[in-house]
């Protein structure tokens, strides 16, 4: 979706991608006070955009990985972290 582009329930829509999502969303937009539409809408626009942002970080993430590359900020310390622990058992069995 265009930051230029306005948001629609058609677009909302199909940015959810999942069927369920979809589902959820229509059933929300349809049983909605006519007065609460907007809130509605936006709450999912902002699903919608956040669910996009994270699908753009792991497209980034897979590419730097498959460049063989160390992702910047990766959280995942597991292998640093036994790398650790079989140093202290070494030292510890010297």
């Amino acid at each position: 979706m265009s930051t230029h582009e306005p948001w629609t329930v058609s677009t909302i829509s199909e940015a959810l991608g999942s069927t369920d999502l979809r589902r959820q969303f229509i059933s929300e937009i349809n049983s909605a006070p006519v007065h609460e539409l907007s809130h509605v809408a936006a709450r999912w626009q902002v699903r919608a955009e956040m669910l996009a942002a994270a699908v753009e970080r792991v497209r980034k993430i897979q590419a730097i990985e498959l460049d063989g590359r160390e992702v910047p900020g990766d959280r995942d310390v597991t292998d640093k972290i036994l790398a650790i622990a079989e140093q202290a058992r070494h030292k510890g069995a010297a």
